[in-house]
């Protein structure tokens, strides 16, 4: 700016221009500079990544931009919320930081598939439809080919169903969701599996274990109540997190759970069953207490499962 200045000063001084008209010209100059950095300063970049939704009176839009910004806003039929932020991608998952308030959602992850943006771990599931997409070119595994938008959660439970070193009688459980009759043997081992230390296959057999519940009876059901009773109070973070998102899992399972869980405290401390479960809940949240807040809305509403067959047991 000042070279430029000089050098019209030079040329207006060398024209014989009168004070008056020099200092005219400087003005203009300046406004001119002025306003077009104004106009540089709020234009903004073009979005990298465009998702939205339609809601019952409006719209939700997620825009995120070039130089690690976003904005998560919320239209009515009178008013338009902007929550700001920046943000950070891990993978095919984008992390938010917002910069004020935040929106009711209450969420600060998503993940980012070939046609959706889904939010992960809010109050409530939001999934907005990606209009543009720059922002991430997803990398497709050998295991999604068919699925483009399959949950890494998903996968992992595909490659257990591939996996040829996995018994067949296993798989037939996931697939059917019921217990299938074998040796005693064999569907004793359905209770060891769920305590296994391997990460790529603990998921496929804790929904294993679970579908087992599914028309279990005499001495299976004994070992099912006492694995499942251990399990919760030893794995407590993990028996939240697979409630918490993973697939195949749904309301009759948690319930199936809450059932088996009863029996066992109906077993150990009868007369008593009521300060048991509330025993037990402490002890669930004090296990969980560092890990992510969902958990403890998981652990919360499976004890009101228990207590609410409590109270029908009274009845």
């Amino acid at each position: 700016m000042i070279v430029q200045l000089k050098s019209i000063l030079k040329y207006h001084l060398k024209k014989g221009k009168s004070i008056l008209a020099i200092v005219s010209v400087i003005t203009l100059f300046f406004l001119g500079s002025c306003n077009s950095s104004g106009d540089r300063q709020d234009e903004k970049p073009e979005p990298n990544l465009m998702a939205d939704r339609e809601a019952p009176l409006g719209w939700v839009y997620l825009r995120t931009y070039p130089n690690n910004t976003f904005e998560f806003i919320l239209t009515g039929l009178r008013d338009r919320t902007v929550y700001p932020g920046t943000y950070r991608l891990s993978n095919d998952t984008i992390i938010f930081t917002y910069s004020d308030s935040i929106p009711k959602l209450n969420s600060f992850k998503a993940i980012i598939t070939e046609r959706s943006v889904n939010y992960l771990d809010g109050t409530y599931s939001e999934s907005l439809q990606i209009r543009k997409n720059d922002l991430l070119i997803l990398k497709k595994k050998d295991v999604s080919k068919k699925n483009p938008t399959i949950s890494p959660n998903q996968a992992e439970l595909n490659e257990a169903l591939n996996n040829i070193e996995i018994d067949d009688y296993y798989k037939d459980i996931y697939r059917q969701e019921k217990l299938i009759s074998a040796d005693d043997n064999k569907m004793l081992s359905i209770a060891d599996s769920l305590f296994t230390s391997n990460p790529k296959t603990d998921l496929f057999y804790f929904i294993v274990f679970t579908k087992s519940m599914n028309g279990s009876d005499g001495f299976y059901s004994e070992a099912v109540g006492l694995s499942a009773f251990n399990f919760l109070n030893q794995k407590t973070e993990q028996f939240a997190d697979y409630f918490n998102i993973a697939p195949k899992l749904n309301e009759k399972d948690m319930i199936n759970w809450a059932s088996f869980i009863y029996g066992e405290i109906q077993i150990s401390r009868e007369g008593e069953e009521l300060k048991a479960i509330n025993d037990i809940e402490t002890r669930c949240l004090e296990n969980i207490k560092e890990a992510r807040k969902e958990y403890k809305a998981v652990i919360e509403e499976f004890f009101e499962r228990i207590k609410t067959l409590h109270n029908l047991s009274k009845n």
